[in-house]
């Protein structure tokens, strides 16, 4: 049976916060609640994303993605925290929102 936890309550809060014409670069778990979006990338894959959306404590990475993609979203991730590029504006229970600088 599915709850809705203060968890989703976040993401839900979060997804919104993002404007509706912004291109966004998401996990998995986050894709169906932004398709209808005209840029959508699917994280790691950035391009021209103007906000970044992550949830570290999902354990669904899609049916596409193995080994290699857990490998690349560390290492993508660790590249964002450490990034002049964007901007880590929230960062609770594991989500994690990136804005892109300006």
């Amino acid at each position: 049976m599915f709850r809705v936890t203060p968890h989703h309550r976040l993401a839900t809060s979060l997804i919104k916060s993002i404007p509706p014409d912004a291109a966004v670069s998401a996990e998995c778990s986050f894709i169906p609640h932004l398709a209808h979006r005209r840029h959508l990338y699917l994280f790691p894959i950035i391009k021209e994303a103007r906000y970044i959306i992550l949830d570290k404590t999902s354990t669904y990475i899609g049916p596409l993605a193995g080994q290699s993609y857990r490998s690349n979203y560390n290492k993508m991730l660790n590249h964002l925290l450490a990034s002049f590029e964007y901007k880590l504006t929230h960062d609770e229970d594991g989500l994690k929102l990136f804005k892109k600088k300006p």
